[in-house]
């Protein structure tokens, strides 16, 4: 993490469900199914810079591309992109189950409550249907 980055507190929710994906507590105690959420939304820097740039390598290589092309670039990218945007439905879906409100969604991703919920609501007719609803 680079040095200027804020430092993120965070606040736990247990609920007896467990997380889609492992969490490891500030402390590095195991805790019961439980889930931390982030005070504030998103940002990007050095340290997401430097994932990206890993990630959009490591594709590169298992996909037998070449980076010095900008258009393989570009569909790298956007792969990357597509694949990142297919895990929030899961991820707000565990989170609304977990008891988090359309306003905490929202805030974690930078939009306003009603954006949140209009994208993402099972009920909504422009909701992300990806996942869990598309078998």
């Amino acid at each position: 993490m680079s040095e200027d980055a804020p430092e993120l507190t965070a606040e736990l929710v247990v609920d007896g469900v467990v997380p889609s994906q492992p969490v490891i507590s500030p402390d590095g105690c195991g805790l019961p199914a439980s889930s931390l959420r982030p005070v504030q939304g998103p940002h990007s820097g050095d340290d997401t810079y430097d994932l990206i740039d890993h990630a959009l390598h490591q594709l590169a290589d298992r996909r037998g591309a070449w980076l010095g092309d900008d258009l393989t670039a570009i569909t790298l990218t956007a792969s990357l992109i597509d694949q990142a945007e297919r895990f929030l439905p899961e991820l707000v879906t565990s989170a609304r189950l977990n008891g988090h409100t359309w306003h905490d969604i929202a805030q974690a991703l930078g939009h306003q409550p009603d954006e949140a919920r209009r994208r993402f609501d099972p009920d909504s007719p422009v909701a992300d249907g990806r996942w869990p609803y598309d078998t």
